[in-house]
């Protein structure tokens, strides 16, 4: 019976932290018009949301150079794999989200209904910082 009070309590604390975040923070995506500088840059990292860098990437030759037919020419016959990061052990279990809110009745959960998605569009040359577990 103490266990399901203290379990009760836990659940409450986390909507009412989730609702804070949302309330402060709100569904943007912070847009930087020109490259940062480094103390500009590190602002927004230790913010621990996405930003876009608008255009920043517009000069780097990989915008125009990278496309079907180069990376097939350049790699040949190469794998690529994806990289995925897995845990020594299960004490040291990473919690995924697993949560879909474009796909809300996949892998539901009891906080998924405070869940919000964040939408931006880049365009060619926009770079996106996307923090860990985001």
């Amino acid at each position: 019976m103490a266990e399901a009070s203290i379990l009760r309590a836990i659940d409450e604390a986390t909507v009412d932290l989730l609702t804070a975040y949302q309330e402060l923070n709100g569904a943007y995506v912070d847009e930087l018009e020109e490259d940062p500088s480094p103390l500009v840059f590190m602002q927004h990292v230790a913010q621990n949301r996405p930003f876009v860098v608008r255009g920043a990437a517009t000069d780097w030759p990989a915008l125009s150079l990278w496309n079907p037919e180069y990376l097939n020419t350049t790699m040949g016959d190469s794998t690529v794999k994806d990289l995925v990061l897995m845990p020594e052990s299960s004490s040291d279990e990473i919690p995924w989200p697993l949560w879909d809110p474009d796909n809300p009745g996949a892998n539901k959960n009891r906080f998924s209904s405070l869940s919000r998605p964040l939408r931006i569009e880049l365009e060619p040359g926009d770079l996106l910082y996307l923090p860990a577990l985001w």
